[in-house]
């Protein structure tokens, strides 16, 4: 019974040090006028099937949701979780935030950035990433 205990709170120290990760957000050079940004981005997040949660033309600050999807690797269905992009904006940069949300689409379980390596969950945030880039030059 000693040892159970021991393991559950061993468990729930390791549980909650992954729960409270850094946050990796992607930073941009971008001198767009909020209301501009705003639309030209709101563009490119529904081009890319994401649907806009929040939008403040006068902040540039967008909050998006992309639902699960699945891709198949030869036969073998590769789900690809859903996401939330949000994006903020100052007077000469972005700052992206991309992460992955359970099944209730709100709780974040993982950042993602340019350099993460799983190539399926890329699918679906690195074409609004380059298109933001674009956007921004």
């Amino acid at each position: 019974m000693k040892n159970l205990f021991f393991f559950s709170l061993a468990l729930a120290t390791l549980l909650a040090a992954c729960g409270t990760a850094s946050v990796k957000s992607i930073n941009l050079s971008c001198k767009k006028e909020p209301r501009t940004f705003t639309r030209e981005v709101s563009e490119i997040l529904i081009k890319n099937e994401y649907k806009i949660l929040e939008a403040d033309e006068t902040t540039g600050a967008i909050k998006a949701f992309r639902k699960e999807s699945e891709m198949l690797m030869g036969d073998k269905p590769i789900i690809v979780s859903s996401k939330i992009l949000e994006t903020s904006l100052t007077s000469d940069s972005i700052k992206v935030m991309i992460y992955s949300v359970g099944r209730d689409n709100k709780t974040p379980i993982r950042y993602w950035n340019e350099r993460s390596t799983d190539e399926f969950e890329k699918t679906s945030y690195m074409p609004v990433l380059n298109a933001l880039k674009d956007l921004c030059k």
